[in-house]
């Protein structure tokens, strides 16, 4: 977990752990997670506003100009908290873009990116709040008022993974595609966002998007995306389903670049006719636009982004895909819940579902269990957490938060839905953790304290010998049998030692070697045939236990 402090744009730290200057910084904090093998969760403070100052472009080593990440060891995880990044202080100074996905895993969420400003005239400089060349996800964030002197006002996928999800892209330029860009062997997969006045700059058209890849779209609105068409494919597959469009759609006149039907969508009209209609369509024409119907006034509607309503008069009402709808050549299936976070019931059209009463938040965590025994080593299952909350369905995420009570957060990590031990637990060194943990159901989150209690050592109450005989005239270290300890503490590990006191007549007649008891002589039936020890089984805590054991020594007729 790495908690930016300040909002103040350094890159004088790359040390994990490490605060220096200000604070640690959105750069430094990046810097950082590279620097630590694995995950990375970065925290941004709720509401802050963090702008790039250190000018420099087309660098990837994260030092100046856009921030750059390229973390193969793990995802790297940006909760911005509703927090603004931002290139410059209005749309016409910006030093970069925001973000340089060169490589790796990235996930964004609750975080809006502004101001980017790219020039160049080539695509590798296009992207004005983000270029992506990785497998980034982001969620419930907006990209608005970014440019790109050449393509992709918003955001270019060159070559990578995108996935956009409860996202509003608006007021973002280009030359092409005014909002973004999908190149060649990339992927864009866009669900429940709303894409609104994204324009070009010199008439070019492609008002939203410029595709050469492959697109996804689904359950999601594009309105007064201006310049000739919101959309043009010209090559790649690209796939709308249940999708409202205010305006035009357009492909190439190549043959390569027809955009596909998963049904259900309600298109202004075409500027080509490469498009084929299918179960459920509306599609317009130029001069009788289909009746899209919808707040063309972008607002907030409730969720963590703006939306355009659907009004009840619309042609998209309640004409929308079941439920269970696929994506056409994916295995997603449509949302059960609009941008906003509200249940669907007669499914819309588009990003909002008219008529839809809000989510209720989470509102506990739980744990199947609060406690640890002393001695547990790293990557064990404390207990599976879940979350107490009115709505049905919903899918949450667990995190380590900072905040209050969030001391021993770094002693544990969360996979899915389980909380483990990230080092080994000493009853003896801390006997309670106090950890922080967060829960968003997608649209709302709880945040809450939680005591992990440490199960105090209990020392062994047995020891057993696997066999306790040895035939006579057997050379001196000959194993006899092995050692086992009874514990209620099963992840306890034990030490095998001779001592003193009553029964250890013959301790010096015997080794021990690990858990195996050994002969130490060798053995004359006649002269003696039992001996006695004395054992001490010692766990990883110091409690111990001791016993007697006769060894009997077998009469082999010699």
């Amino acid at each position: 977990m790495i908690v930016v402090t300040t909002t103040s744009d350094e890159a004088s730290d790359s040390t994990y752990g490490s605060s220096t200057g200000t604070g640690i910084s959105l750069r430094e904090a990046v810097m950082q997670a590279a620097d630590n093998p694995g995950d990375d969760d970065i925290f941004l403070n709720s509401g802050s506003t963090y702008t790039l100052t250190i000018a420099g472009r087309d660098e990837n080593s994260n030092l100046t100009g856009d921030i750059d990440i390229s973390d193969s060891s793990g995802t790297v995880t940006i909760h911005g908290q509703n927090a603004i990044v931002q290139a410059g202080t209005n749309n016409s100074n910006g030093i970069d873009r925001m973000f340089h996905i060169v490589s790796g895993t990235v996930y964004i969420n609750r975080l809006t990116l502004r101001y980017g400003l790219v020039t160049g005239s080539t695509w590798t400089e296009s992207g004005g709040a983000i270029y992506n060349s990785g497998t980034t996800t982001m969620k419930n964030c907006s990209l608005h008022d970014n440019s790109a002197e050449y393509s992709a006002g918003a955001f270019s996928n060159r070559s990578g993974t995108l996935n956009l999800i409860q996202c509003t892209i608006y007021n973002n330029t280009a030359n092409f595609g005014g909002g973004a860009f999908n190149g060649t062997g990339a992927t864009l997969n866009i669900t429940n966002c709303t894409i609104s006045g994204n324009y070009t700059t010199g008439g070019t058209g492609y008002g939203f998007l410029y595709n050469d890849g492959n697109v996804n779209m689904m359950n999601t609105t594009l309105s007064n995306n201006c310049e000739f068409s919101s959309i043009y494919r010209r090559n790649g597959i690209f796939t709308i389903t249940n999708c409202l469009i205010e305006g035009a759609l357009s492909s190439s006149s190549n043959g390569v670049g027809e955009i596909y039907s998963g049904g259900y969508n309600i298109i202004g009209y075409l500027k080509s006719d490469i498009f084929t209609e299918t179960t459920g369509d509306i599609v317009g024409t130029d001069s009788t636009p289909a009746n899209i119907g919808i707040n063309t006034t972008l607002t907030n509607n409730g969720g963590p982004t703006d939306t355009h309503a659907l009004l009840s008069t619309s042609d998209g009402r309640d004409t929308g895909s079941s439920l269970s709808a696929p994506l056409t050549g994916t295995s997603v299936s449509a949302p059960l819940r609009d941008q906003r976070g509200y249940l669907r019931t007669s499914i819309d059209k588009g990003a909002f579902e008219y008529g839809a009463t809000a989510s209720s938040a989470p509102t506990d965590i739980n744990i199947s269990s609060n406690s640890v025994d002393n001695n547990s080593p790293s990557d064990i299952t404390v207990g599976t957490l879940s979350a107490t909350d009115s709505d049905s369905g919903e899918t949450y995420s667990f995190v380590l938060v900072p905040g209050t009570g969030s001391t021993d957060n770094d002693s544990f990590y969360i996979d899915g839905n389980l909380l483990k031990t990230k080092e080994v637990i000493d009853y003896n060194t801390k006997s309670s953790y106090s950890i922080r943990l967060w829960v968003d159901d997608g649209i709302s989150t709880y945040e809450k304290q939680m005591t992990i209690s440490v199960n105090p050592n209990n020392p062994p109450t047995d020891i057993a010998l696997s066999l306790d005989t040895i035939d006579e005239n057997m050379a001196a270290g000959t194993s006899i049998g092995d050692f086992s300890t009874t514990d209620v503490n099963t992840l306890d590990t034990h030490t095998y030692t001779f001592v003193s006191g009553t029964g250890d007549t013959d301790n010096a007649s015997f080794a021990i070697s690990g858990n195996t008891l050994q002969s130490a002589a060798e053995f004359d039936y006649e002269t003696k045939n039992s001996y006695s020890i004395r054992v001490r089984t010692t766990d990883n805590s110091g409690d111990y236990y001791d016993k007697i054991f006769t060894i009997t020594i077998n009469d082999m007729n010699d």
